[in-house]
């Protein structure tokens, strides 16, 4: 019986409901729909040129490895940041030094390329630009000493990033209130594989989170 009287009530509620819809519906339809058209607005949508993005992974590439301490390391560096610069972002190279696992000192760079910097609302987009020193997957073992190309770790999201930062620079953000960083952290890929020490990789994010840019 409850449920029943509850049902009753229910329907009483939606038709008396529907019925106060139906006094208002004439003189508030064509109101909305004036109120829509004129919030209508057509945004236009920044085109993101894939191909420019792998030519970017395609350059990472031809440095060689990107490990720490090595030429093609330090040429890649100068590279990218002059991209962020070209395309009109701010650049902060962030230089520091770590102590790898194995006891080699290390010599990193974190990019750290800004748009709006002034801005105090700020969106951060990062990824890792070096390259592992030694190739030792268990996957296989045929040049576990080897250095790694890297295209897709990192090449691909450093070649996204880049990409974005031209995208952006062609397509400004309207309000000056918000602001953008990437980060291309380094150093990061140089940690003990399997040893249960996490501490030993993302260095360069470590020491950035050390010492926060302004």
């Amino acid at each position: 019986m409850k449920q029943y009287v509850i049902l009753c009530l229910l329907a009483g509620l939606l038709f008396s409901t529907y019925g106060c819809k139906e006094d208002v519906k004439d003189s508030s339809t064509t109101n909305t729909k004036t109120e829509q058209k004129e919030e209508s607005k057509n945004y236009k949508v920044p085109a993101f040129d894939g191909d420019k993005a792998y030519q970017h992974v395609e350059k990472q590439v031809a440095f060689g490895p990107r490990v720490p301490n090595s030429q093609a390391h330090k040429e890649c560096a100068a590279w990218m940041a002059e991209h962020f610069k070209s395309n009109g972002w701010e650049v902060i190279e962030q230089d520091f030094q770590a102590t790898a696992f194995d006891g080699n000192e290390l010599n990193g760079v974190n990019i750290i390329a800004q748009y709006n910097p002034e801005a105090s609302k700020r969106i951060l987009f990062s990824a890792h630009w070096d390259t592992r020193p030694f190739a030792d997957s268990p996957i296989s073992s045929e040049k576990v000493n080897e250095a790694i190309d890297g295209a897709d770790d990192g090449g691909s999201g450093v070649a996204v990033l880049m990409e974005l930062a031209r995208v952006v620079n062609q397509n400004p953000i309207e309000s000056k209130d918000l602001g953008i960083d990437i980060i291309l952290f380094d150093a990061e890929d140089y940690g003990e594989s399997g040893a249960g020490r996490p501490e030993s990789w993302c260095l360069g994010s470590q020491h950035w989170a050390r010492n926060l840019h302004r």
